[in-house]
């Protein structure tokens, strides 16, 4: 084969000689170069192709990351909120946080690589597929234990209305217990004469369900009350838990007002007769009913005036109650009084600087000036006994000093009679806001109800007592228009002793307190005043409060022309 390539050779450097022909192992040879280039270039083309798509790979991959990274915090934010949600069950499921906080460390330690990462996050992904079922499970659980609660709630109910209805039936056995107690023949008295009041006593215990029965049975229990051992008898139906009974039935019937009026009556007389009363009423919350009573029945005239009468002995200690006997004198009808200066007359003045009868009327003579002098604390100058001025250099004899707006102490006859020991202690036993609202429910009814002269003259005397044990009231009673309304009970009763007495009373104690001094010369006091001693002469009690009030108002002195 060399030989022929050379000679080849030289046979080609001849003129007109044609090139010599490959070889066969030439051709073989040029065969498998161009094989070997077309595959050159095939696997040129399949390591661009490889290349490419290697990047493509890459970014695909890069993507896929992204992808895991967003759904690992995804992830995590649902973790997290799932967290926020179950904070009432920490601890019991504390286990839960810490295999989250774990996972969140290797869910941060595996974002170097990617397809690590993936297996992992598939990996947590299926722990919270498994936490998420547990949770679903707690979650039916605590359902179930609600409808447990529920029907726990209901059995609680049933038992709480049976205890309820237990402890009243407890309550009832006590108070019948405590009602008809075998006691001693001092208590029960000689043939048990002294076993009406509980027996009355226990009729309204055993049908406190029955209004009529109760109104019935207090009404007789306010007259067994009236007798002679009315005191002894309070007492005993007080220890035998008579205030409980009468504040329950109260409330069992606030709409019906004939029983609300008995109740209040029958609280009266027990706080008149057995002041112990007092006490057990305030702590029984009784204040509250009575002056309910009257907010929701203000139209009926009894109860009012009952609920008047139980406010004069429940608001303060020691209360002043004038006795019917200062009221009522056989005989003494204003159409047939003898003259003033019958000697027939018999009247015992006791302590009145003139006869009431004498004294000059508020409207003088025609022609006559009149102006304001005595405890009048706007004047300089008074008037001496030949009636020229002179200088103001203290009260005239007999007077009592003028007072002023900022004065809100005790008058001073009311304190000189405390030094003596004439007049008990009178300080209000409720606070100051039940006192404020009784005076004003009491004003109120006195002036729904002007034609009834009990209204009137009870609520006279709770004012009275008010003012006596807190002379502060005298600002609330001025502003609450009380000085009209008490002036208007006595225009419109002028023949009734008992709201004349009250009224005068009160008048005195309200002329030591300058603007109601003011409102009670506006609104013809005195005059009213001078008319009560007219129509009642024969009245010691009467014509003593009345002097003592005239004694606090303005004179009227005529001026010289």
């Amino acid at each position: 084969m060399g030989k022929k390539a050379k000679g080849g050779a030289g046979g080609g450097d001849g003129k007109g000689s044609k090139e010599p022909l490959p070889t066969e192992a030439e051709s073989t040879l040029l065969l498998k170069i161009s094989a070997l280039e077309e595959k050159l270039a095939r696997l040129q083309h399949e390591a661009d192709h490889a290349t490419a798509t290697h990047q493509a790979s890459s970014g695909e991959l890069a993507k896929q990351k992204k992808d895991q990274k967003d759904i690992v915090d995804y992830l995590s934010a649902q973790l997290e909120q799932k967290k926020n949600h179950l904070l009432d069950l920490e601890q019991r499921y504390a286990h839960l946080v810490e295999a989250k906080e774990d996972s969140e460390k290797k869910l941060n330690q595996m974002l170097a690589d990617c397809r690590a990462e993936l297996k992992e996050t598939q990996g947590k992904l299926a722990e919270s597929d498994l936490q998420v079922a547990r949770l679903s499970d707690q979650v039916v659980e605590i359902g179930n234990l609600r409808a447990n609660k529920e029907s726990d709630a209901g059995l609680k109910s049933q038992l709480q209305e049976q205890l309820t209805l237990t402890k009243q039936q407890l309550k009832q056995s006590e108070q019948h217990l405590t009602v008809l107690a075998v006691a001693e023949d001092r208590i029960i008295g000689e043939d048990g004469a002294r076993a009406l009041p509980l027996m009355l006593l226990e009729a309204i215990r055993l049908h406190l369900a029955k209004p009529v029965i109760v109104e019935q049975a207090m009404v007789a229990m306010q007259y067994v009350l009236s007798e002679a051992h009315g005191h002894a008898d309070a007492e005993l139906v007080r220890c035998r838990g008579a205030v409980d009974i009468i504040l329950d039935a109260m409330r069992r019937h606030a709409e019906i007002a004939e029983l609300q009026s008995s109740a209040c009556g029958l609280l009266w007389k027990l706080a008149f007769a057995d002041p112990g009363t007092r006490d057990v009423v305030i702590k029984g919350e009784g204040m509250a009913l009575i002056m309910s009573a009257m907010q929701k029945h203000g139209s009926h005239p009894r109860l009012q005036y009952n609920a008047c009468g139980a406010l004069r002995q429940m608001l303060v200690t020691a209360p002043r109650d004038f006795s019917k006997e200062s009221q009522i004198t056989p005989g003494s009808r204003p159409d047939v009084l003898p003259p003033i200066n019958d000697p027939r007359a018999g009247r015992r003045v006791r302590g009145l600087p003139h006869d009431p009868r004498t004294l000059p009327m508020r409207i003088g003579p025609p022609g006559q000036n009149f102006r304001s002098s005595r405890s009048n604390p706007q004047l300089d100058q008074r008037v001496g006994p030949s009636g020229n001025m002179r200088a103001s250099t203290g009260p005239l004899p007999g007077q009592r000093p003028a007072t002023t707006t900022a004065n809100l102490t005790l008058s001073s006859s009311l304190q000189s009679r405390r030094e003596r020991g004439d007049e008990p202690h009178i300080k209000m036993a409720v606070k100051e806001d039940v006192s404020v609202d009784a005076l004003r429910l009491t004003l109120k009814s006195m002036a729904a109800h002007e034609a009834t002269a009990l209204v009137q003259e009870y609520g006279c005397g709770t004012l009275f007592n008010v003012i006596v044990a807190d002379p502060a009231m005298r600002t609330r009673l001025t502003n609450e228009d009380g000085v009209r309304i008490v002036l208007a009970a006595m225009q419109q009763h002028p023949m009734a002793t008992g709201v004349q007495i009250n009224a005068c009373a009160l008048i005195k104690e309200l002329a030591d307190f300058q603007p109601a001094l003011q409102l009670i010369e506006d609104g013809g006091g005195r005059h009213l005043l001078l008319t009560a001693l007219q129509n009642h002469q024969y009245n010691d009690d009467l014509l003593t409060r009345a002097t003592e009030a005239l004694r606090y108002l303005p004179e009227e002195i005529p001026l010289e022309q």
